[in-house]
């Protein structure tokens, strides 16, 4: 299988000039299923097609970014065209599924199952931002009162949303027919790893 194209040439000579891989194609999890299990209860079975994945090292963190069609709500494969570009870092342990996004009047109004809302005594922060886990207790100890302070001041945080889940912290888009750009990725893993080093050590399992 060929990749979606969806990585320019300027991006091409990067991975190159910095040693990284490049894989047309690949398989991964299904980034809206099996989100619980924890990396070792993963098998094969539980992969499906990416396309256009990078991975390598940047800021001293191991990183991944790759194109996978969009699921529905039960993680199953989309059967549209829809394609979502998730770049993401390891993570030094297991997390409770955590999605960080910014506040919205519709996300409010869907919850998806097993996911609960974690409540801040915190009104600055709600008004911007809306925190979802399915361990409101840890997700509120990795989002301490200095990291909502530093998410509220940095305004990259303001411009996509955080998904947290096994060993893995990812930001995504839908890409609309674009490509992926040297400045961009750079940007999402910029703002990832500027988000990781805040984030208290004691919160992966």
């Amino acid at each position: 299988m060929t990749g979606k194209g969806t990585v320019d040439d300027a991006t091409k000579a990067l991975i190159q000039q910095n040693g990284w891989g490049f894989y047309e194609h690949s398989e991964r999890p299904q980034i809206g299923k099996f989100q619980d299990k924890r990396p070792g209860e993963l098998s094969p079975e539980d992969s499906c097609p990416v396309w256009d994945l990078i991975t390598g090292t940047y800021r001293g963190q191991e990183f991944f970014s790759y194109v996978q069609r969009e699921s529905d709500g039960d993680g199953d494969i989309s059967t549209d065209s829809s394609l979502w570009r998730y770049t993401g870092l390891r993570t030094p342990g297991w997390h409770p599924r955590t999605l960080l996004t910014r506040a919205d009047f519709f996300l409010k109004l869907a919850r998806v199952f097993g996911v609960r809302g974690v409540r801040f005594d915190d009104p600055e922060f709600t008004k911007v931002f809306q925190l979802t886990s399915t361990d409101t207790e840890v997700a509120s100890a990795t989002f301490s009162p200095d990291v909502r302070r530093w998410l509220l001041a940095d305004g990259r945080a303001r411009k996509q949303d955080v998904r947290i889940l096994r060993d893995e912290m990812i930001v995504y888009d839908f890409l609309r027919g674009k490509g992926l750009a040297p400045d961009r990725l750079l940007a999402d893993l910029d703002f990832l790893v500027d988000l990781r080093e805040r984030l208290p050590a004691g919160v992966w399992r």
